[in-house]
């Protein structure tokens, strides 16, 4: 039996921006640990620059939780001020006068430049920490309190850090054991949906994480297949897998709803919630909602993405700005809160979601729990998500999408049957329940 469980929060100490992903996972599983299991939980996170695991004490957790949950755009340091963000601009600015393909060509080197820059940072902090500790343990690691039947467990996805080397050592040393997390094994199944080809580092950290969990806890019985597949594929032993279910309710809601939010609100939309990269399939949307405006038939509802810049941001996004065909029907919102993010939820006709692999697809979740109607994609782990209460379309077919939206706009009262389907039969999950689930596994070892 475990004598503590130690929760790894790097992903919420470190995070600038509203919680999504991974983010989200782990910033509801701190919360409800601090409610239901305060007793029994410490924190960590890892200091990549000190290639070490060290202690966050309840109060500055909370602290954290705090600031994400009353998060508002301009509030991270990182995202709003700061000589690296005005270069990045500056950057953007300059490129943007030359030809499409040369301004790829630049973007995409300078994200490798930016990798192997930050990479040299970390080694030679690395060699600099260990040879000023040779002979001990940096202020405030948790090895110094780890005891043998303690559960270390991390929900993160970090493939650019070095956790579980760190932690396998750690675990030889004071015997507790480890739980991690797989969400997904994209960059190795479709590393063309990343500008960058992170397939060998990301190997490489799905079988570090082997090799060093006792248990590997999967969020859908898709990702669970995909390892169990990956790690025969490389010959490594495969831990024990389990499948848990992600929450689908939204935080503590303490920001303000900003006027920008409010006004579209005020307008009929549909939304799609996910970060803005060609993964998840804006294009498809795009060229529907440009082929229904081309016919003019009928009056658009305003098509709303909410999600943070990922990977070929700028391409999609200028994409849609030049494009006077759609005249300001599809809006972009980069940086919402929980509090926004739930009321752009409760004021959509029906949401979208038409990505073309998933290792969950959360926001479906979300959608449903909210007693949203979802058209989704039939791909991955979507139709677990989703069960009977949304329609699957082929993320590739843009004349099934075109008809099926221009359906749904001339039949709102379909849409209301779907949504009292879902009011009344769908039972949304939510993060206690995930946590309580992450718990059992951890004291079952």
């Amino acid at each position: 039996m475990a004598q503590t469980i130690w929760f790894d929060v790097t992903g919420i100490c470190n995070w600038n921006g509203p919680p999504v992903g991974f983010v989200r996972a782990e910033l509801e599983t701190a919360r409800h640990l601090l409610l239901e299991f305060n007793g029994k939980t410490c924190f960590c996170r890892y200091d990549s620059t000190r290639d070490a695991h060290l202690e966050v004490f309840h109060k500055d957790i909370e602290i954290y939780i705090r600031r994400l949950d009353t998060y508002t755009e301009g509030s991270a340091s990182s995202l709003s001020t700061g000589v690296g963000l005005r270069l990045k601009h500056f950057i953007k600015r300059m490129v943007q006068y030359l030809p499409e393909r040369p301004q790829h060509t630049i973007i995409r080197s300078l994200r490798r430049c930016r990798l192997i820059l930050r990479k040299a940072k970390m080694m030679i902090a690395r060699l600099l920490s260990r040879g000023l500790a040779l002979f001990r343990l940096p202020a405030g690691s948790i090895e110094r309190r780890l005891e043998r039947g303690d559960v270390y467990i991390t929900l993160r996805l970090d493939f650019e850090s070095n956790i579980f080397s760190d932690m396998y050592a750690i675990k030889e040393r004071t015997g507790i054991k480890v739980v991690g997390m797989c969400h997904d094994l994209i960059p190795v199944k479709f590393p063309h949906f990343l500008e960058i080809d992170y397939s060998q580092i990301f190997s490489c950290f799905i079988i570090d994480m082997a090799r060093c969990a006792d248990k590997i806890l999967c969020n859908s019985r898709n990702t669970f297949r995909d390892l169990e597949e990956f790690l025969s594929t490389v010959n490594v032993h495969c831990p024990p897998l389990e499948v848990i279910r992600l929450g689908a309710d939204i935080g503590a809601q303490m920001g303000t709803i900003g006027e920008q939010v409010r006004n579209i609100c005020r307008v009929p939309y549909i939304l799609f919630v996910s970060n803005i990269e060609r993964r998840k399939n804006h294009e498809i949307l795009h060229r529907a909602y440009k082929k229904l405006a081309e016919t003019g038939q009928r009056d658009l509802p305003r098509l709303v993405f909410v999600g943070r810049p990922g990977w070929s941001f700028d391409y999609i996004y200028s994409n849609i700005r030049l494009d006077q065909s759609i005249n300001g029907l599809i809006l972009t919102l980069k940086y919402v809160n929980d509090s926004e993010l739930c009321s752009l939820y409760r004021h959509a006709l029906f949401t979208v979601y038409p990505s073309l692999y998933e290792g969950w697809g959360l926001p479906v979740a979300e959608s449903l729990a909210r007693g949203k109607f979802c058209i989704a994609s039939s791909t991955s782990s979507l139709p677990e998500v989703g069960g009977d209460f949304v329609e699957y379309l082929d993320p590739s077919d843009l004349p099934l999408w075109v008809d099926r939206l221009a359906y749904y706009f001339d039949n709102p009262e379909v849409v209301r049957d779907w949504e009292e389907n879902i009011q009344s039969h769908y039972r949304p999950p939510t993060w206690v329940e995930t946590t309580r689930a992450i718990v059992n596994h951890a004291l079952s070892l």
